[in-house]
């Protein structure tokens, strides 16, 4: 008879359990009070905010799956430690035009980070932007990080060696490439225009530069969550930038000036201040990037609400932006508003 091993469950931290594992790592003393309350921004992993008097700390726990997306299952939990390896980097060299939180701690036996919360004024803009507060200067200074994350790694061997492959990336992926299936005719042509990203791998990509990774306060922003960045195409961050700040007008038609203002404000930053020739199928590709990414928030992982009284209207201009020869954002806006 074959002896059998019971597989020991990995440790996932909970409200309950949190504080004892705090000062099992020297975060908090023995006795000492603190408030733990649940984040909601997470669509994978379970994330904590822990205060009292003196302390003011975030913990997230990279999971291989997601309770709230279905499709989101055998994620790599090794991505926590790139976000670790990222966010020390963009703190050593990019500080000058991007805030991060300070890490305090990885467990990489237990994917857990424990980082610097950000002030308790700070505001998502994923909650901003659907109230009309647009915040046109984080719009500005969000090109300017871009930029700078591109200009700090274009063509270096070094990063480009230790960052070629992401596990983490696949959430992008898994975010986008399921809704292929649902045009046909378009299916191949999608799958060509979204392997460019590795194809194009020349510089840093940040690959999650959404509403809900930013925490604006005080005139400037935060940027959070660092787990899918990768070697890629530079194109690919403009368009998921543009694409997040153009789909609220969807819902929100009274604001579609506001939103492309947004989106001209952080194109025109990041055009300025990159430091390398962009190609000449940087648009092309850009633009491709963004219909893709908006098919991807209807039909592959849907985080909008209203999204589904605009499906129809929502899948045709995607489709006709990656049909059509655009050259400037104001033309990309025009499609757009024509279904809003």
């Amino acid at each position: 008879m074959k002896n059998s091993t019971n597989s020991i469950s990995p440790f996932v931290i909970t409200k309950e359990n949190l504080k004892l594992y705090l000062v099992q790592k020297g975060l908090l003393k023995k006795g000492e009070q603190a408030v733990i309350v649940p984040l909601d921004g997470g669509f994978v992993n379970p994330i904590f905010r822990v205060t009292n008097t003196t302390k003011d700390f975030v913990v997230k726990q990279a999971m291989e799956s997601s309770s709230k997306i279905a499709s989101f299952t055998k994620l790599a939990r090794e991505r926590s430690g790139y976000e670790f390896q990222f966010l020390r980097l963009i703190r050593e060299r990019l500080s000058h035009c991007v805030r991060v939180p300070q890490v305090f701690l990885y467990d990489s036996a237990n994917f857990i980070l424990v980082e610097e919360a950000v002030t308790p004024h700070a505001k998502l803009y994923w909650n901003e932007l659907p109230e009309g507060r647009f915040h046109f200067d984080v719009a500005h200074q969000l090109g300017i990080y871009v930029a700078g994350l591109q200009n700090m790694s274009y063509n270096d061997p070094v990063l480009k060696a230790q960052f070629l492959e992401n596990p983490g990336y696949r959430v992008r992926e898994l975010s986008i490439i399921p809704a292929f299936e649902k045009y046909p005719q378009h299916q191949q042509r999608f799958e060509e225009a979204m392997i460019k990203n590795r194809k194009n791998a020349w510089c840093l990509v940040d690959a999650d530069i959404t509403p809900k990774n930013m925490l604006v306060h005080d005139g400037t922003f935060t940027k959070i969550d660092f787990e899918i960045m990768q070697y890629g195409d530079p194109a690919l961050d403009i368009g998921i930038v543009i694409a997040h700040f153009l789909i609220y007008c969807f819902p929100h038609p009274q604001w579609k000036e506001e939103y492309l203002a947004c989106a001209q404000l952080f194109w025109d930053a990041y055009q300025k201040q990159v430091a390398f020739s962009l190609p000449k199928a940087f648009f092309c590709n850009m633009k491709n990037y963004l219909a893709l990414m908006i098919i991807g928030r209807i039909d592959a992982v849907s985080i909008y609400p209203w999204m589904n009284e605009k499906q129809a209207q929502v899948r045709v201009a995607a489709v006709e932006i990656f049909d059509t020869d655009v050259k400037n954002i104001d033309e990309i806006a025009a499609i757009v508003w024509k279904y809003i």
